[in-house]
């Protein structure tokens, strides 16, 4: 038996790697056309992001709440259509939660667990104006992430400390792999500057023992606000008036 959910991981993961090289191919393409033709803004972006894994076994939620990090990473706007764009890129991102756990005096003693990723994001945007023109924009779509590595510590430390085992092994705390969905909207100015509000939600039960009928369900949640610079349409603008 274990055998066979050994191979069902095996090619799940496999699924997931291939879909992920295929999904950074299309945008490494996407990313070489549009530049070519002049149609693609290349761009920085950062800013908060609020993360939160919801634990759920059964019909029961673990209380938890969101820990507060970091969103950092370049993006690339290609043009599909006339107000139609598509964005990728790569992004650092911090994830977490924090929930309580219980001392041998049965206190209960925060803990906080802290990740560390890099995802990539698909996004298909609709813009509600011209590009150089200050307008709205909204979309979704796709994200692949990895997990790097992470933290799991308590206030104060000498109750529990130490850092998070990731991969599929069931002695892992946390899976490598990540895939989910997220939707964002907000404000482009026609120099280049974007603000953006963002939620990301994982489709990834990230329990490596998740395949045991007693095992939690844990998800990603992220909440992000956002401010960036697309770095090329400034520079066709200043090409244009010339």
């Amino acid at each position: 038996m274990s055998t066979g959910k050994q191979g069902n991981s095996t090619f799940y993961k496999r699924a997931y790697i291939n879909a992920m090289k295929k999904m950074i191919l299309a945008a490494m393409t996407l990313a070489a056309a549009s530049t070519s033709r002049g149609q693609a803004n290349l761009g920085v972006e950062g800013g908060l992001n609020m993360a939160n894994y919801i634990q759920k076994y059964g019909d029961n939620i673990r209380p938890s709440e969101y820990v507060s990090g970091v969103r950092i990473g370049v993006i690339i706007d290609g043009a599909i259509g006339r107000r139609c764009f598509l964005q990728s890129g790569l992004s650092y991102v911090q994830n977490g939660t924090k929930f309580y756990i219980y001392n041998t005096s049965y206190y209960p003693v925060p803990l906080t667990m802290n990740v560390n990723s890099l995802v990539l994001p698909v996004n298909f945007i609709y813009k509600t104006g011209k590009q150089y023109r200050n307008h709205f924009f909204v979309g979704g779509g796709l994200t692949f992430g990895v997990n790097i590595n992470g933290s799991s510590t308590t206030v104060p430390k000498t109750i529990y400390n130490r850092d998070l085992r990731i991969g599929s092994e069931k002695t892992n705390d946390l899976k490598r792999l990540e895939a989910g969905g997220c939707i964002n909207m907000g404000i482009e100015f026609k120099k280049g500057l974007f603000f953006r509000a963002g939620y990301h939600t994982g489709f990834t039960n990230l329990n490596p023992i998740s395949n045991s009928t007693d095992a939690i369900l844990v998800k990603n949640r992220n909440i992000s606000l956002t401010f960036g610079f697309l770095i090329r349409k400034t520079m066709h603008k200043v090409k244009r008036s010339k």
